[in-house]
């Protein structure tokens, strides 16, 4: 046991200088480096595909049209596609995709269209603490348990965007596998919307999101890590706990608005 504790005292002997080193941040001493603006690939081709961005503005004038929590929910569509214009390359490229390959063949598309809205999905229930208009939003009508579900339903209705013609032809042709989707996506919108608005960030639904699309890829027989039935492997079974978790994750968050909103 001595010769342990001796060891890791050894081992912090190099810390030593650092309390002769060490001084306080003073932001006035600090200068931006180049690190600090340098722009993530996402950020760049967000930039080139800004023309794109007008795609999406019929639907701000059918969000102003529509009554109540359905026009809330395709505004927060329409800022997500004028945000980041790559997200409407990557819808028509899904959906074309999906359109044309065989369904048996399909992973790659239903894979691509995941990803890519798992990415713009760890976004939308953060968006509101990230512009700092959090106490904003959260005193319009409905509250913050309503910013919660339009939020909610913006994801889940983009990742059903993402997927939608591969979800018609499986609604017409496998049925099962139309559901297994609609669900999957269900439960990955509720995940990270409660993640988003517990943590405040999207680093913990990424982190985790990334973790799965990992797995996924790999342990293609499983069936309970195939939530949107891209391996083709998903039963009724694995769909059934995806909705059990999905519906637990939704009912947490709404419970965690309402808390926060009576404290």
């Amino acid at each position: 046991m001595a010769a342990r504790v001796g060891t890791a005292l050894v081992a912090m002997l190099p810390l030593l200088p650092a309390f002769a080193l060490f001084h306080r941040f003073s932001p006035d001493r600090v200068k931006a480096s180049s690190a600090a603006r340098r722009r993530s690939p996402l950020t760049i081709l967000n930039q080139w595909l800004r023309p794109l961005a007008k795609v999406s503005a019929p639907l701000f004038g059918i969000a102003s049209r529509l009554p109540g929590l359905a026009g809330q929910v395709v505004g927060d569509i329409a800022l997500t596609l004028a945000t980041s214009p790559s997200a409407i390359l990557g819808l028509a490229i899904a959906n074309f995709g999906g359109l044309f390959v065989p369904l048996n063949h399909s992973i790659g598309i239903l894979f691509f269209g995941t990803a890519f809205w798992g990415i713009l999905a760890s976004d939308i229930s953060t968006r509101d603490f990230s512009a700092d208009m959090e106490g904003v939003t959260g005193v319009v009508p409905g509250g913050s348990q309503q910013r919660y579900l339009r939020q909610f339903l913006a994801t889940m209705l983009l990742g059903m965007l993402f997927g939608a013609t591969i979800f018609v032809r499986d609604l017409l042709h496998y049925p099962l596998h139309a559901l297994i989707l609609l669900v999957g996506m269900f439960s990955l919108a509720a995940l990270a919307s409660v993640f988003g608005r517990t943590a405040r960030t999207s680093r913990p639904f990424v982190a985790l999101f990334m973790f799965w699309l990992y797995i996924a890829l790999n342990a293609t027989k499983e069936a309970n890590v195939d939530v949107v039935g891209f391996n083709g492997v998903a039963n009724a079974h694995s769909m059934m706990v995806h909705l059990t978790l999905g519906v637990v994750a939704l009912v947490a968050g709404y419970g965690y608005n309402r808390w926060r909103s009576e404290e």
